[in-house]
């Protein structure tokens, strides 16, 4: 919707042309401040309006930050301060929703704990969408009403706050204070994954029927369940190191998936009895 309207908060237009001025001054430099930044990110087409990653990659810290410097080096309007903190404000609520073990440096992509710090930004954003106002660039009329994913962030806001508050009640009250929430565990990325290779069986049927999705999902369970398709939408997970069990104690697991492993395992010995 960014790409298609004007955004308008606390009377602060929020903009994509200060993201095209940006993309086309960075991308003829050498040095760039945002390198994953491209042409798909920018001027998607019907398929890649589909890959949420693009979109997460927009919206990221690092476009956040290089806009930042074009504005204070007078490279970009003053007037796109509000469209770099909505960019670098959306970047943190994906990471809030997209936390897991893996090590990061970014404070909002740790476990979610409903820290002071992860709380009041979930508040700051629960309150920016529902004082949002949507301008369409054709019309130049108000189109707030038409937008479902206003009430879709809400309720997922809200969501996590009360499914937190009841997963951690029901732990012993020794073990609350040191809980925490995988928040990616949460998103449908490896649903969408398996309907993917789902629907490449038989053709690539984009809609089979009942029985020809039972027929497929035994099929891929017992072969190539966790087989990851390139053309996926959603970004691989790890779930490729569950299908071997190593034998060597000084195996390790890393080797097996080198290019799906983004942090070492630290080594055990299965015994089997």
């Amino acid at each position: 919707m960014f790409f298609q309207h004007n955004f308008k908060f606390n009377d602060n237009l929020i903009e994509k042309k200060h993201l095209i001025s940006f993309f086309e001054q960075d991308s003829k430099c050498n040095l760039r401040t945002a390198p994953k930044l491209t042409h798909s990110h920018i001027f998607p087409g019907p398929f890649e309006k589909m890959k949420v990653f693009l979109a997460a990659q927009v919206f990221s810290q690092s476009v956040a930050a290089g806009m930042e410097t074009y504005l204070v080096s007078n490279k970009l309007e003053s007037s796109s301060k509000a469209t770099i903190d909505f960019i670098e404000n959306m970047d943190k609520l994906f990471d809030i929703f997209n936390s897991s073990r893996r090590p990061t440096s970014k404070n909002f992509n740790r476990p979610f704990k409903q820290t002071k710090e992860q709380e009041d930004h979930l508040k700051y954003v629960h309150n920016f969408f529902t004082n949002l106002i949507i301008i369409s660039k054709k019309e130049q009329t108000d189109v707030t009403n038409r937008m479902k994913f206003i009430n879709g962030w809400l309720i997922s806001i809200t969501g996590l706050l009360l499914l937190w508050k009841d997963l951690k009640s029901t732990r012993p009250l020794n073990q609350q204070e040191n809980y925490v929430l995988y928040t990616a565990r949460l998103n449908q990325d490896t649903i969408e994954n398996l309907f993917c290779t789902i629907r490449q069986q038989n053709g690539n049927n984009t809609n089979p029927t009942p029985y020809q999705f039972l027929f497929a999902f035994k099929k891929i369970f017992l072969l190539d369940y966790f087989q990851h398709s390139e053309k996926a939408n959603c970004i691989n997970d790890l779930d490729a190191i569950l299908t071997q069990i190593p034998t060597d104690s000084d195996l390790d697991i890393s080797t097996l998936y080198a290019d799906k492993t983004p942090f070492q395992f630290k080594k055990k010995l299965v015994h089997f009895l």
